[in-house]
């Protein structure tokens, strides 16, 4: 994207410096550069490591020894590196990637707003939808970074505006450059991810980006500043994914089918490998989207944690988690293995429930999205024999109520849905009531 960038502006007549850390690339640049420019003395080729300090002032100093001043800052210097958390070479790469996407923008901008304010000119972050949609597990540090940025361009919008600087910045989704090399996508990968993820049913190439980048450093863009202007071919708003617990038959496998109608990509779940295939089969009869089958129990905290990491895996975000997910046991006070069936009741309608929502709002929060709860009227009025169901019904009742109050300011929706216990044959028999709980979504 800076190549491109840099051969854009070359081409419109602007000076330019060519900057990057391998001498060839910049020489290979900065000569395509002056293949399309006026004449070569419009460009400069600076050969600068953006973690050294010493590097950026030379740089910035170069620039204003060669061409007498600065109008436009383009901050694309970016890297990504994988790397979960709690990875022994974490903290190493973290350190690397704040450098180089976040602390040399701080660094650059501190140094050239006294040449930006005599020329009124403007600054171009390049961030990444990622800031807006974490990507996978080992993306956290990038993401943190470009997420930080965005903050930034605001920060400085509202800071040099004063001083006639505009600052804004770009979030390109998936772009066909080098850099989709480190992040384990091949091209082929990287295209056929956005044709089945962006409604634009392609990649982004460094033109789409070039293009928006001009517009934000040309006077057509005079009055906007402090703005990111996500490049991404609509990801962002395209098909919602949802997991349904309990989604391998009865209430879940309805509530299942409805959202393939409505066109969300799916995780169907359970333990019944079978039953998985049966309905993830039905779900891709009603729609084209992607549909995930994953086999686990819900009662092993183990499974739960794999179930919602592979979900995240496979579509990178998760919008709605819908817990379908009851059992009931008869029963008396009196009987023999009383507390056996107690906590097997009990574990599954409500400690799994807990379990697995607390490892999805986290993905939830960045899709404000929701947590759709199946539970029963019998938690408000009790059963004869079903204390185990009663009692874990109530506090599922609780648990929602609870996480609705904490989520409300955050963007997530919260909701319950109460009935008697004909509820399965009910979504069997009276398809409304699903299609009523999507209406909600």
């Amino acid at each position: 994207m800076g190549a491109g960038t840099a051969v854009h502006f070359a081409k419109l007549g602007a000076k330019v410096v060519v900057n990057g850390r391998d001498a060839k690339r910049v020489a290979a640049v900065a000569h395509e550069c002056r293949q399309v420019a006026k004449t070569s003395a419009n460009v400069l080729a600076v050969v600068a490591d953006l973690q050294d300090d010493k590097h950026v002032k030379d740089l910035v100093l170069k620039t204003i020894d060669t061409f007498g001043k600065i109008d436009i800052l383009v901050n694309c210097a970016g890297i990504v590196g994988r790397s979960g958390v709690m990875d022994p070479e974490y903290q190493q790469l973290f350190d690397r990637i704040v450098r180089v996407n976040l602390r040399s923008v701080v660094s650059l901008i501190s140094l050239v707003v006294p040449y930006l304010e005599a020329s009124k000119g403007c600054i171009v972050n390049v961030s990444s939808i990622s800031a807006q949609t974490p990507w996978r597990r080992s993306w956290t540090a990038y993401g943190l970074t470009k997420c930080a940025l965005d903050n930034l361009t605001k920060c400085m919008a509202m800071e040099l505006g004063p001083k006639g600087i505009r600052v804004n910045s770009i979030l390109p989704g998936i772009i066909l450059t080098p850099m989709i090399g480190e992040s384990s996508f091949s091209d082929e990968q990287a295209i056929m991810y956005c044709e089945s993820m962006y409604p634009l049913k392609r990649p982004g190439y460094v033109e789409d980006i070039v293009k928006v980048i001009d517009f934000l450093a040309s006077d057509n863009s005079s009055f906007i500043t402090g703005i990111s202007i996500p490049i991404d071919g609509g990801s962002i708003v395209g098909p919602r994914v949802a997991l349904i617990t309990g989604s391998s038959a009865g209430v879940g496998k309805k509530f299942a089918l409805s959202l393939a109608k409505v066109g969300f990509k799916l995780v169907i779940t359970g333990r019944d490998e079978k039953k998985i295939k049966e309905v993830a089969e039905e779900c891709r009869q009603l729609s084209k989207e992607k549909v995930l089958e994953i086999k686990a129990d819900l009662l092993n905290d183990t499974e739960v944690e794999k179930l919602i990491q592979k979900t995240i895996e496979e579509f990178g975000r998760l919008d709605v988690l819908a817990n379908c997910v009851q059992i009931t046991v008869p029963c008396s006070i009196s009987d023999a293995n009383i507390m056996d069936t107690f906590e097997r009741v009990f574990n599954t309608n409500v400690r799994s429930l807990v379990v697995i929502t607390r490892l999805a709002i986290p993905h939830l929060l960045s899709t404000k999205g929701a947590v759709l709860t199946l539970t029963s009227d019998s938690g408000l009025l009790p059963y004869e024999s079903e204390f185990p169901f009663c009692v874990s019904e109530s506090a599922v009742d609780y648990f929602t109520k609870g996480l609705a109050s904490d989520m409300k300011r955050q963007g997530i929706t919260v909701l319950s849905l109460n009935s008697s216990l004909v509820m399965s044959s009910e979504f069997e028999r009276n398809p409304w009531f699903s299609t009523a709980l999507c209406s909600r979504l």
